[in-house]
């Protein structure tokens, strides 16, 4: 969490010796605890960037929030499976 509804994501972008590619979509699921809403943000970033900064609604502040990511590669063929990243309150 950096402040108020901003969050920041982080991830590993290694994808030397497997079929990842620097150019990866990343992908990210945010789940709202209190109010049972999820919000999907697809495509937001590549895998060679290692991380990125969320903007939530303020309607999240308080809330629990749980965050997924998964890669997709670059011919959107193929998805990764998700990951679990973490939990915190906002």
């Amino acid at each position: 969490k950096l402040q108020d509804t901003k969050v920041k994501i982080d991830w590993d972008e290694n994808f030397e010796g497997s079929e990842s590619n620097e150019n990866d979509a990343v992908n990210i699921i945010l789940f709202n605890g209190i109010r049972k809403i999820a919000i999907l943000h697809q495509a937001t970033a590549k895998r060679a960037d290692g991380s990125i900064q969320i903007e939530l609604p303020a309607t999240w502040a308080g809330a629990e929030v749980y965050i997924w990511l998964y890669f997709t590669n670059p011919a959107a063929t193929e998805n990764s499976n998700s990951q679990f990243i973490k939990q915190l309150v906002l």
